[in-house]
């Protein structure tokens, strides 16, 4: 019987200090992070499309050459071998 209750309270323990590393862990990796607000795909018609804080934009109506993601805008090469960028929802061509 003593045995039995060692182990439940040495179980229980490690229990508790496994969820406080846990825990831990979880806020010094949160604190330290950061996302892009962006995220571009090619749709099946070729067109560029963005998604940007939480909403769809049609970033091109005809398929392009190329494109890369940065931290908040989209740098991409038209049909014409434009060098556009695509930054809050405004498309600017860059000469």
């Amino acid at each position: 019987m003593i045995h039995n209750l060692r182990f439940t309270i040495y179980s229980s323990f490690n229990c508790a200090l496994c969820i406080v590393h846990c825990a831990f862990l979880f806020l010094i990796l949160n604190i330290n992070t950061s996302a892009q607000n962006i995220m571009a795909y090619i749709d099946y018609q070729g067109k560029l499309q963005v998604f940007e804080d939480g909403v769809f934009h049609q970033a091109e109506y005809l398929p392009v050459q190329s494109f890369k993601i940065g931290q908040n805008c989209v740098a991409y090469i038209d049909n014409t071998n434009e060098f556009k960028i695509y930054y809050q929802g405004e498309v600017t061509d860059i000469y």
